[in-house]
């Protein structure tokens, strides 16, 4: 093993740590006082829970994933990355080449190319297709109505950006602003998505959406609230910069000493947010 590999693969394990401990959970635990009791909560709260669980999710699961292709490094494989910065997507269907894509692949692979994908078949059938796919896909994460609504809400998004032209090569690609915006409209029918995946009951669902368009006060500003916040605008813009910025390229890069201060201060964080309440990987129940 090289030098190389096992700095790859510790700092992986490190990444997915922080992301799970430190961010996921605490980002969970307001997320879950929002979405288990969304009657008492206003339009302020129930848009910070909603970003909450939007990023908990991506960062449970990517750090999850984070740890396995680090402990897979040190052993000497090398496996693909699984996310490649999600919520930076212009588009559903880009959103869908960036958000878990080993499952992205099997949905691809399995289901709707043996379906008949968008060969040898009329328009429509392609529709019918991307459909049954991503309601499948849905249903997959369990027998509930709000995974299907979840992925029915998917598969009409790729099927109206395919009916659209969206996502295919543009001859003047947008510029910047218009990329934004772009971005902040994928981002947002992401999060609505996830409410409906997020949601356990049909009541809560119901009370989510309400709770959306309720007036009320602004959170008061606890450390709690502004360490969510924090980690909200973070993942935002690590999000948005990382399309530009090789993070890990750059950190490799720092000399020793800064990197083992890091390493250290990591594990003084993972430390201490460990010694709170713990919760299980989300997709350890799919």
């Amino acid at each position: 093993m090289t030098y190389a590999s096992l700095e790859a693969g510790l700092s992986s394990i490190f990444l997915g740590l922080v992301k799970k401990i430190v961010f996921a959970d605490t980002l969970g635990r307001y997320a879950d006082l929002v979405f288990d009791a969304p009657g008492g909560a206003s339009m302020w709260m129930a848009l910070l829970g909603s970003y909450a669980f939007t990023f908990q999710i991506y960062f449970d699961f990517s750090g999850y994933t984070d740890i396995a292709i680090g402990c897979s490094r040190l052993i000497g494989y090398e496996l693909p990355p699984n996310f490649r910065r999600p919520y930076a997507a212009a588009n559903i269907t880009d959103f869908w080449r960036r958000w878990h894509i080993s499952l992205s692949a099997w949905l691809r692979d399995y289901l709707y190319i043996p379906l008949g994908g968008n060969r040898g078949g009329t328009i429509a059938s392609t529709y019918r297709n991307l459909m049954l796919t991503m309601l499948l896909g849905g249903l997959w994460h369990g027998a509930a109505w709000h995974f299907v609504l979840w992925g029915g809400i998917q598969g009409a998004c790729l099927v109206l950006e395919r009916a659209a032209g969206i996502g295919r090569p543009r001859a003047r690609p947008p510029g910047l602003v218009g990329n934004l915006l772009r971005i902040l409209v994928t981002f947002h029918v992401v999060v609505f998505s996830w409410i409906i995946f997020r949601a356990e009951s049909n009541e809560g669902l119901v009370g989510m959406l309400a709770a959306l368009f309720r007036s009320g006060p602004i959170p008061v500003l606890t450390p709690g609230v502004l360490l969510v916040i924090g980690v909200v605008i973070g993942g935002v813009a690590t999000q948005v910069l990382g399309e530009r910025i090789d993070f890990r390229q750059r950190f490799t890069a720092l000399p020793l000493a800064v990197k083992a201060a890091a390493y250290a201060g990591v594990a003084t964080a993972v430390t201490v947010f460990g010694s709170m309440d713990a919760t299980p990987f989300i997709y350890f129940q799919f």
